[in-house]
């Protein structure tokens, strides 16, 4: 009969301690097991093998071999620095990393095992196969051609021989990437010599992330390309996937649940490397031979978990999963976030700037324009006359900031009668597919949120985001001089003085990223705010107030 040993079980549980279990069987670390927790069937990772319980009753596991793949070092790895770094317990992040639809697809994935591989490595090895057969008759044809022929037969072997050179060129394609476009020496040499993660500022990322995609998933390893939100990963999918035919993958809540079994099955296949762009809880993918990673839009606060524990930044997980896997991390933004950029200041990170063509951004203080009857109403009359002075056809966009949308259209009929402008709200003139020839902002300090100390860095990147979908940014407010609208305005030199501003407030302060914020909820959605000081006590203090407060709060570690 063999011995009884007894096991560790994290369960996908709020617990403030790790359940024993007993076994006969030979089990190991990451292994996932059936077993009864109060009464209820869950499926939990174990976490040691071996010891002796502090408890008196042990219960056995109920299955061993539930068919489903190990938890990996890495990813265990990933969860302790999400559970100590974010302050919940670990079975809390084994839910978010592995909740029950994603539970599902891979107990459907391994009824089916993996044909989805197998085909995709069919269809490679019949590219592979193909093309020397196709070059073996390219180079008949042109032998055929280099003898003589009466014309009829010559212009015919020609016909034959162009059709199976597109045919080549095509299957070619099919195999290979297309080349990008190379990149900026400065950010090239970030990327081949730094040790250090790059932050790109600039619009127009693309070729350079297509070129470090390329390059990765050529040496064999993986690509993780995070996006805020699904809509943007659509798009970012149609900019590279020219560029990246048949390694591309989307996973998010708006992808199928054939195409998540098929990213399951992708990054845990070490025989093709495949590049994956997905939301924040992409991070948590059972990842196996990750070699880049990318965080678009790092600023965006959609990366932030804020409905349950985990509360967790996507964006900062995605860094330290990186680490954990020697990856490479490149962070992209129009207009970094201030923690970024503070990590760049402090030689953390490496900022590389994107040469590009800024649109034109006029600042109207509309108090001055108010002084000299500038004004009709909430629009400034050189605004109006800009938009005036434009083609009957272009494209004219209106961002309102505080006006209800009846009563912005209504006003907007009334000074620009015979003009039909595309009004919208700045969250969606942020996220919009259109570009404008002009674009106004009415009121632009009504984006400053008094109760919140990031309302100036908010503010700067919306307009930021609004700035690339038009060729000319005008944008009216109550205080020109504010460093939000210099930095918009402004040239590098002069950003980088606004920026500085923002950030010695904070500083004087004592805000993040100078500080660590903490808030604590009761079951009363009462809230009580904690600042930590960035420093060696920041680990040991936060490690304090979850075993102070555990039983009673919830944490919300860097709140957005």
């Amino acid at each position: 009969m063999a011995s009884r040993s007894y096991i560790q079980v994290c369960l996908p549980l709020k617990l403030d301690f790790t359940p024993w279990y007993s076994t006969t069987e030979e089990l190991h670390v990451g292994q996932r097991v059936a077993v009864t927790f109060a009464r209820k069937p869950y499926i939990g990772v174990v976490l040691g093998v071996g010891g002796q319980p502090d408890v008196t009753t042990v219960y056995p596991i109920d299955l061993a071999d539930t068919g489903l793949a190990d938890i990996t070092p890495a990813e265990l790895k990933l969860w302790d620095f999400v559970s100590s770094y974010y302050m919940c317990t670990l079975g809390e992040v084994y839910k978010a990393a592995y909740p029950v639809g994603k539970l599902r697809l891979e107990e459907v994935a391994s009824k089916l095992g993996s044909r989805a591989a197998q085909s995709q490595e069919k269809r490679r090895l019949a590219l592979e196969t193909r093309i020397p057969m196709l070059e073996a008759r390219l180079a008949a044809k042109e032998a055929a051609l280099a003898r003589k022929h009466r014309p009829d037969i010559a212009e015919r072997l020609q016909e034959e021989r162009d059709r199976i050179a597109q045919q080549l060129s095509l299957t070619r394609q099919d195999l290979a990437e297309l080349v990008a476009v190379p990149a900026s020496q400065a950010f090239q040499e970030a990327i081949d010599f730094g040790e250090k993660p790059v932050l790109l500022r600039g619009t127009d990322r693309v070729p350079y992330y297509l070129d470090e995609i390329r390059r990765t998933l050529t040496s064999g390893r993986d690509v993780l390309i995070l996006e805020p939100e699904t809509d943007f990963g659509f798009s970012l999918r149609d900019d590279l996937g020219r560029g990246l035919r048949g390694s591309l993958l989307l996973y998010g809540a708006a992808t199928g649940q054939k195409e998540k079994r098929e990213v399951l099955a992708a990054v845990r296949d070490a025989s093709r490397p495949v590049a994956v762009i997905g939301v924040r809880s992409s991070v948590f993918l059972p990842w196996s031979k990750l070699g880049l990673v990318i965080v678009d839009e790092e600023q965006d606060a959609s990366f932030k978990q804020s409905e349950q524990a985990p509360h967790y930044n996507g964006r900062d997980v995605a860094a330290m999963l990186a680490r954990i896997h020697g990856a490479r991390l490149l962070l992209g933004s129009a207009c970094p976030s201030l923690e970024s950029v503070n990590n760049c200041l402090s030689g953390k990170y490496e900022m590389v700037e994107v040469r590009e063509k800024l649109p034109e951004v006029e600042i109207i203080d509309i108090p001055a324009e108010r002084r000299k009857n500038g004004m009709i109403g909430n629009y400034s009359r050189r605004a109006l006359e800009e938009i005036r002075a434009l083609p009957a056809d272009a494209l004219v966009t209106v961002v309102r900031c505080f006006q209800t949308e009846d009563d912005a259209a209504a006003e907007l009929r009334e000074v620009l009668p015979g003009r039909d402008p595309q009004l919208l709200s700045a969250p969606a003139a942020r996220k919009s597919s259109s570009h404008s020839a002009l674009t106004l902002v009415l009121q632009a300090d009504a984006l400053f949120d008094r109760a919140d100390f990031r309302a100036d860095e908010k503010a700067l990147q919306m307009l930021c985001s609004i700035r690339a979908h038009t060729d000319k940014l005008v944008v009216q407010c109550g205080a020109a001089s504010h460093p939000v609208y210099r930095a918009l305005a402004s040239d590098a030199a002069g950003q980088k003085t606004a920026i500085a501003e923002l950030l010695a407030e904070r500083k004087k302060y004592s805000l993040p990223p100078y500080t660590r914020l903490i808030y604590m909820s009761d079951r009363n959605g009462v809230v009580r705010r904690e600042v930590l000081q960035r420093d060696s006590s920041l680990t040991s203090r936060k490690a304090e107030l979850k075993l102070q407060y555990g039983a009673l709060y919830s944490f919300d570690v860097d709140p957005l």
